[in-house]
Parts: structure tokens; sequence; C-alpha cells
């Protein structure tokens, strides 16, 4: 199975973990904003031996995931990319951002919506 991975966070790292070590595709596509996903394929084919490739996309540009879903061709897609980090609050001291991370989890997936928009523009446009 192909697999990509969107969003390099503390969430997308552990997922791709366990799908690369313990063997759950034919090739693993990291992808995220940052050079995270660079870095995770090194180590986890070098750890694994097994196929793991990096992109660098923008998860709101739906023209750049278009250019990925068409390249890779995935079979599942692990959407893991947020706006904001559900750890960033933590250090926030506001009464608002207090707010936010006493409401939950739940609270904060609003972030993800942006990604998850684009994501499923761009998987329409080429037709998956």
């Amino acid at each position: 199975m192909r697999v990509l991975i969107l969003g390099m966070g503390d969430l997308g790292v552990r997922i791709a973990q366990r799908v690369v070590e313990g063997g759950f595709s034919s090739a693993c596509l990291l992808a995220g904003k940052s050079d995270a996903a660079t870095q995770w394929a090194r180590l986890l084919h070098i750890t694994s031996g097994r196929e793991v490739s990096a992109a660098k996309v923008d998860g709101q540009d739906v023209e750049s995931l278009k250019v990925l879903l068409t390249r890779f061709e995935p079979e599942l897609i692990v959407q893991c990319a947020s706006l904001l980090s559900p750890f960033a609050l933590r250090s926030v001291p506001t009464g608002a951002a207090q707010a936010v991370l006493k409401g939950g989890f739940a609270l904060q997936l609003a972030a993800q919506l942006a990604v998850i928009r684009a994501l499923m523009q761009a998987r329409r446009a080429v037709g998956m």
C-alpha cells in the first residue's frame, strides 16, 4: 500500500514510525511545510530499510497538493497537518488560550480544516 502522511508534527511522526517500521506500506511519502519530512524519511529509511521518501508541500496549496497526489498516487492519505500545534497554546498565558486548552482537543480540530479542505479539493481535481 502506498501511504501519504501529510504533516510531520508529533502525531505525523508517530504514525510514520508505525507505518514504516511495521511494514504497513510498500512506499511511504512524508510531506509537510518544514524540513522535518526529509529528515524523518532519511532516518526511517536507514533504520527500517524500507522505501520512505519526502516532499516539502504547503497543505493549503491546492495546486501543490495536486502535483503531489498525481506524482505519488497514494492508496491511503493520513492527514496530520494543522495550522496550529495543539501544544502551542500551552506556552500562551492568556485566558483565551487557557480556555481553549481546558475545552479539550476537539476545540483545536478547526486548525486542521483548511488543510483538509485543500486536500479534498486537490483529490477531487485529480480524480482520486
